[in-house]
């Protein structure tokens, strides 16, 4: 018992280490990026942007984008990428979830249960933890197809009023956070890439980027021909709310569809037996009775 307290020591310990030397530059940045855009909020210019990333993300990312680790890390990355994490957490997570915590309880399952139970501890969790992330990235991206058609409908109300395009998603930043809780975040990645000096139309094209998301992605494309032609987007934001509507409804109908399915199998299973208890049950009753 005691050497399982030992690993568990020295496991902790590289834990600490690693955060500290991961987490402290990540959170100095995001400190930064935070004070420079409530500045920018306020109406204060500013030149600074982001430092470069450290070199433990840059070996790390070079580390996982080659050999056998680039199609799994791929996958990971792509999902994560729809929650708008950022680079360094989405590799922090990959490292610690995909990696560390399946070997880290493959060995306590080890040292406490043996080769089988370690065995097991590491696929169990190997396995559960890529379905877990892969099943976040679904739900943010089905959350992002949702909350598409408020953008659309916000942005056609602000450019109406002659709003700029970044002033309106600037606004949209500071006071469409409960109306679009995860869409807000890659707002957010926006105002930041052009705080930054990023193109306007390279900013746009990375923000609809996820063509899963066809509101969003047609939504963006929309606003970048319009900075480029100098043409109202109105109609063709209305035209796009119209589609979203029919293919939302379309997609409710559908699922009406299936309520109805499963409310028939529900039935059959639970409320058909009771109900042939209760016809049957008297006349079964009565039949036993006379055989006695």
């Amino acid at each position: 018992m005691s050497e399982v307290w030992l690993w568990l020591a020295v496991l902790s310990a590289l834990g600490a280490f690693w955060a500290a030397v991961w987490l402290a530059p990540a959170w100095a940045r995001r400190d930064r990026i935070s004070r420079r855009m409530e500045h920018r909020y306020h109406g204060v210019s500013g030149s600074e942007v982001d430092e470069p990333q450290g070199w433990l993300l840059r070996f790390a990312e070079r580390a996982l984008g080659t050999g056998v680790l680039a199609s799994d890390f791929r996958e990971v990355d792509e999902a994560l990428s729809r929650t708008a994490l950022s680079r360094e957490r989405i590799v922090l997570t990959y490292s610690l979830a995909c990696w560390v915590l399946p070997l880290a309880l493959g060995l306590a399952g080890l040292l406490i249960y043996g080769p089988l139970g370690g065995l097991a501890g590491l696929a169990l969790t190997f396995v559960l933890a890529r379905r877990i992330i892969r099943k976040r990235g679904e739900q943010a991206e089905a959350q992002m197809n949702r909350e598409a058609v408020a953008l659309c409908q916000l942005m056609r109300m602000f450019l109406e009023t002659g709003m700029t395009l970044e002033r309106a998603f600037r606004t949209l930043a500071q006071q469409a956070g409960p109306l679009m809780p995860v869409l807000i975040r890659h707002i957010d990645t926006f105002n930041r890439r052009i705080d930054a000096g990023m193109d306007r139309s390279r900013a746009l094209a990375e923000l609809g980027r996820n063509r899963n998301v066809p509101v969003l992605y047609d939504l963006t494309i929309i606003l970048r021909q319009t900075g480029v032609l100098g043409t109202g987007a109105g109609e063709a934001i209305n035209a796009l709310i119209q589609r979203a509507n029919e293919i939302e409804r379309a997609r409710l109908q559908e699922a009406a569809s299936k309520v109805s399915a499963k409310m028939s199998a529900v039935m059959v299973l639970c409320m058909l037996p009771a109900l042939m208890i209760l016809i049957a049950g008297p006349g079964l009753v009565s039949f036993s009775e006379l055989l006695r």
